[in-house]
């Protein structure tokens, strides 16, 4: 079952909104709790499901977890493909859950998967609510990978 996801009150975080239109952000859909559960796009609307926080490990890679399902973002299945879906997952050492994060210019972020290599990126480059978030190789100078992180 899903939780509420509730206005958020005091906790820190990062909305994270795509530089194709940053009124669209990463949120988990329907505010789900589960392993599985989808990353996607959605309108901005200050609800736990689109605040994450940013763990660093020694290594300088980011667990990235949503602050409502207390879940990390991975690689679906640990996939290493173009088109690998990503959802969340329960925190552990998979690789499939880390991220580095590297500058993209304007103040925007490349968010890159440590075990595939492959860049966060908006399906077919659209901004409209329940748009899947996929891995794909770098694309130089896209804007669909391009990420600003907003501090909450």
């Amino acid at each position: 079952t899903s939780q509420v996801s509730e206005l958020k009150s005091d906790v820190n975080g990062y909305v994270i909104a795509t530089k194709l239109d940053e009124r669209y952000v990463l949120d988990i859909a329907d505010a789900d709790v589960a392993d599985g559960a989808n990353l996607q796009l959605w309108e901005r609307n200050s609800k736990f499901a689109q605040l994450f926080e940013l763990r660093i490990n020694d290594n300088g890679y980011y667990q990235i977890i949503n602050i409502n399902s207390g879940k990390a973002l991975a690689a679906e299945n640990g996939g290493l493909i173009d088109h690998t879906n990503v959802c969340q997952e329960s925190i552990g050492a998979s690789k499939s859950q880390y991220w580095k994060l590297v500058e993209a210019g304007e103040g925007y972020y490349y968010i890159i998967e440590k075990n595939s290599g492959l860049f966060l990126d908006v399906d077919n480059a659209w901004t409209e609510n329940g748009t899947n978030v996929k891995l794909f190789s770098q694309n130089e100078g896209y804007e669909a990978q391009k990420w600003l992180l907003i501090k909450e």
